[in-house]
Protein backbone atom coordinates (compact mmCIF):
# COMPACT_ATOMS: atom_id res chain seq x y z
CA UNK A 1 0.00 0.00 0.00
CA UNK A 2 1.51 3.13 -0.79
CA UNK A 3 1.43 6.27 1.92
CA UNK A 4 -1.38 8.82 0.54
CA UNK A 5 0.87 11.81 1.21
CA UNK A 6 3.52 10.65 -1.24
CA UNK A 7 0.79 9.72 -3.66
CA UNK A 8 -0.23 13.36 -3.64
CA UNK A 9 2.66 14.56 -4.41
CA UNK A 10 3.81 12.35 -7.17
CA UNK A 11 1.51 12.79 -10.44
CA UNK A 12 3.56 10.55 -12.75
CA UNK A 13 6.90 9.13 -13.21
CA UNK A 14 8.66 9.72 -16.14
CA UNK A 15 12.21 8.00 -17.62
CA UNK A 16 14.77 9.61 -18.95
CA UNK A 17 17.67 7.89 -21.30
CA UNK A 18 20.80 8.45 -20.52
CA UNK A 19 23.18 8.79 -23.77
CA UNK A 20 26.30 10.02 -21.80
CA UNK A 21 27.64 8.94 -18.94
CA UNK A 22 31.65 9.12 -17.84
CA UNK A 23 34.38 10.58 -15.27
CA UNK A 24 35.19 14.35 -15.83
CA UNK A 25 38.74 14.82 -14.23
CA UNK A 26 39.53 18.74 -13.46
CA UNK A 27 43.01 17.70 -11.76
CA UNK A 28 44.32 14.95 -10.00
CA UNK A 29 42.75 15.44 -6.98
CA UNK A 30 38.96 16.38 -8.41
CA UNK A 31 36.99 14.54 -10.57
CA UNK A 32 33.51 14.25 -11.21
CA UNK A 33 30.70 11.13 -12.50
CA UNK A 34 28.38 12.51 -14.68
CA UNK A 35 25.55 11.73 -17.21
CA UNK A 36 23.73 13.54 -19.83
CA UNK A 37 20.22 12.34 -20.89
CA UNK A 38 18.34 12.26 -24.04
CA UNK A 39 17.65 16.01 -23.74
CA UNK A 40 21.21 17.54 -23.80
CA UNK A 41 20.98 17.87 -19.87
CA UNK A 42 24.11 17.52 -18.18
CA UNK A 43 23.83 15.72 -14.12
CA UNK A 44 27.03 15.71 -11.89
CA UNK A 45 26.10 12.46 -10.47
CA UNK A 46 28.89 11.96 -7.96
CA UNK A 47 31.69 13.24 -6.77
CA UNK A 48 34.71 11.27 -6.97
CA UNK A 49 37.74 13.17 -5.48
CA UNK A 50 40.18 13.89 -3.22
CA UNK A 51 40.17 17.43 -2.28
CA UNK A 52 37.46 18.52 0.42
CA UNK A 53 36.63 21.81 -1.14
CA UNK A 54 36.08 22.58 -4.83
CA UNK A 55 34.19 24.15 -7.51
CA UNK A 56 31.56 22.18 -9.24
CA UNK A 57 31.95 22.82 -13.02
CA UNK A 58 29.58 25.10 -14.94
CA UNK A 59 30.44 22.90 -18.07
CA UNK A 60 31.46 19.48 -18.71
CA UNK A 61 32.61 18.83 -22.05
CA UNK A 62 30.98 22.05 -24.00
CA UNK A 63 27.73 21.04 -21.94
CA UNK A 64 25.94 22.81 -19.54
CA UNK A 65 25.86 21.17 -16.05
CA UNK A 66 22.43 21.27 -14.88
Amino acid sequence: MFNSTVEDRCSAITATKIVEQGTYEVDDNTSFEYAVTEFGNTYIRKYTGTTEEFVIPSEINAKEVT
